[in-house]
């Protein structure tokens, strides 16, 4: 790939106030090319449209001052069993097409990678799987099971669970269910309200389905509206949130709702095997499946090193608090006084740590002694549903 004179350009970036409606353009020219201006098109992506998008994100000008090469970011904090870590998100990636070949995207995304780490950002979420993102480290991850549950096979659904569609007026009570879960995003309650103005997630029409018993707001659902795929006719759960027992009834009464042949499509925790017994209960069987998009790891030392609080949850104090950890040139090491575990290679790292996609299996990995039982234990780490941030 030719590499284009750097001094020819301004950035990487964060473009100034008065630049924002010409890099929204040059998004709008790209992902939506049929839409009359950017605030249009980007709807569907309505993270893309937060007051303080035009400070997270970095971009590049040519020698006229026109934005050619662009990359968004978001960072959310999130939270489980108690420990915090910090997610980034990367999408809206465009460069102009005469300016494409050049080395411009890789250098926006460099940068972009560099603030996640000075953020302290510890995953990465990108919105795709070009080859560039995985040079950065990106990979398809696992942890998830897929269910589906269709219509024809519903019934004797339980009672005393109603079910309405939010509005602006229920945002506190999204946020309140959201943090009562185990492992949950860290979010300002603008993001719901984004969410329900636009109707719209990661490029799909959707609505939040906030399930009660009497009067007490029991749970939440994050799902498309109908969505149809040659001849499937479906709707995703994004998120979900709060009483599995009012979750599952809630499914069920909008899968009755659903045209014949419908289903409900769901992803779950792996370990989230109350939600999976329920909806057992209404004929739905499950999968493994990857997470949206692609992920990876920022830094492998300081996020493993900022682990250990929760490592400790498991494993003696000890022994945790013996663990060291090293990288360099894609070998990744840990050991203490008990045991060492050795990982070659990114992918096989990045799995380790964050879920191994169905059909594949970690490779050139050791471990001795109780190092197996940080592995057996504690990994991989749960990431929180992503869709509602993606952008």
């Amino acid at each position: 790939m030719p590499e284009a004179n750097l001094m020819e350009f301004d950035g990487p970036r964060t473009p100034y106030e008065h630049e924002a409606e010409a890099v929204g353009e040059l998004c709008r020219s790209i992902f939506f090319s049929n839409s009359p201006n950017f605030q249009t098109g980007a709807r569907g992506w309505p993270m893309g449209l937060r007051a303080e998008a035009r400070e997270n994100c970095f971009a590049m000008f040519n020698k006229e001052g026109q934005p050619v090469s662009f990359i968004g970011r978001l960072e959310r904090d999130f939270s489980f069993h108690g420990h915090k870590l910090r997610l980034g998100y990367i999408g809206s990636v465009c460069t102009k097409s005469e300016y494409r070949k050049l080395g411009l995207a890789s250098t926006v995304l460099s940068a972009t990678m560099k603030r996640f780490h000075e953020d302290n950002v510890d995953f990465v979420c990108i919105s795709g799987n070009r080859e560039m993102y995985r040079r950065a480290g990106s990979r398809f991850v696992g942890g998830l099971d897929r269910l589906i549950i269709k219509k024809e096979a519903v019934s004797n659904i339980q009672t005393g669970t109603n079910i309405r569609t939010a509005t602006i007026n229920d945002i506190l009570i999204l946020a309140y269910l959201n943090e009562q879960e185990p492992i949950h995003s860290i979010r300002p309650i603008n993001d719901y309200e984004i969410v329900i103005n636009y109707g719209h997630c990661v490029g799909r029409p959707v609505e939040f389905i906030i399930a009660s018993i009497g009067e007490v707001p029991t749970a939440y659902i994050l799902i498309t509206k109908l969505l149809e795929n040659n001849e499937r006719k479906y709707r995703r759960v994004m998120e979900y949130a709060g009483d599995r027992f009012s979750i599952s009834t809630a499914l069920a009464k909008l899968a009755l709702d659903l045209p014949d042949g419908g289903e409900i499509e769901i992803d779950v925790q792996r370990n989230d095997n109350l939600i999976k017994i329920l909806l057992a209960s209404y004929g739905a069987d499950y999968n493994p499946t990857t997470r949206p998009g692609t992920n990876c790891v920022i830094d492998f030392v300081r996020t493993m090193t900022k682990l250990k609080p929760y490592f400790t949850s498991y494993l003696p104090e000890d022994f945790v608090s013996s663990m060291r950890f090293s990288a360099g040139n894609e070998r990744y090491s840990a050991w203490c006084k008990d045991g060492s575990l050795t990982i070659e290679g990114m992918t096989n790292m990045v799995w380790t740590l964050l879920g191994t996609p169905p059909g594949e299996e970690v490779k050139n990995i050791k471990v001795e002694g109780k190092m197996k039982d940080l592995l057996d234990v504690c990994l991989p780490i749960p990431l929180p549903p992503l869709e509602m941030n993606m952008i």
